[in-house]
């Protein structure tokens, strides 16, 4: 799926790059904590999503595809899926950005859907 020297993130190698950013260990996991930490413009391209992009991500509002016929919130949101399957469930973690929220979302993404993927580099 990514080049030689590349692999798709797992959840903790998301988790090293949010803390990195500021978000502390007692909010990774927790959503509700996670919204105090407003970190997305900081992530979003600034010509597509009207964002800053202090950190380098450049983040593109490439919507998804969650189970639902057709994409959704193409223009609006991006979604990332990465290694870590969620325990007891058939779906992986992953993260959101989107219009209407400010903070890196982490979540349940459908195993089926379609989402974006980052690779990182060895």
């Amino acid at each position: 799926m990514c080049p030689t020297g590349w692999h798709v993130p797992s959840d903790e190698n998301w988790m090293e790059m949010e803390t990195y950013l500021g978000i502390p260990a007692t909010a990774l996991t927790d959503n509700e904590e996670r919204q105090s930490y407003l970190l997305a413009p900081s992530m979003k391209d600034f010509d597509l999503w009207d964002g800053t992009n202090t950190t380098g991500f450049t983040a593109v509002p490439s919507g998804e595809k969650a189970g639902n016929p057709g994409f959704s919130d193409v223009g609006n949101s991006a979604a990332w899926l990465t290694t870590t399957q969620a325990s007891g469930y058939s779906s992986f973690i992953g993260r959101t950005l989107t219009d209407w929220e400010d903070y890196i979302g982490r979540g349940f993404y459908y195993e089926r859907g379609g989402y974006s993927i980052r690779c990182l580099e060895d």
